[in-house]
């Protein structure tokens, strides 16, 4: 592109983002969110101990590591709950193998 039009794109991009106005949440109106949001990581923990009988802090690294690997995602739209990319991810030992991987 040339830099006559990236200038205009530019200056274009910074007019439309003062006209836009800024939405402000309030407390009450996140507060629902924030809740199905720390229940879903709750949920987590609690499956991965059931299939696996791990401690909290095993649970956790599990939670960890898939995100980092990025095997799991949270839900669209509402944020209750954890989705893994595939089924296999919820054998007990994966999840033992990702206890026992090195962070």
């Amino acid at each position: 592109m040339s830099s006559r039009l990236t200038s205009s794109l530019a200056q274009l991009g910074k007019a439309m983002s003062k006209d836009k106005p800024q939405r402000v949440f309030t407390d009450n109106e996140l507060r629902p969110l924030a809740t199905r949001m720390g229940n879903a990581d709750l949920d987590f923990l609690e499956e991965v101990k059931r299939r696996t009988g791990c401690t909290d802090k095993e649970a956790s690294k599990v939670y960890r590591v898939y995100l980092k690997h990025k095997v799991m995602k949270r839900e669209s739209g509402t944020g209750g709950r954890w989705i893994v990319k595939h089924g296999a991810f919820w054998d007990a030992d994966v999840l033992q193998r990702a206890i026992t991987e090195k962070e």
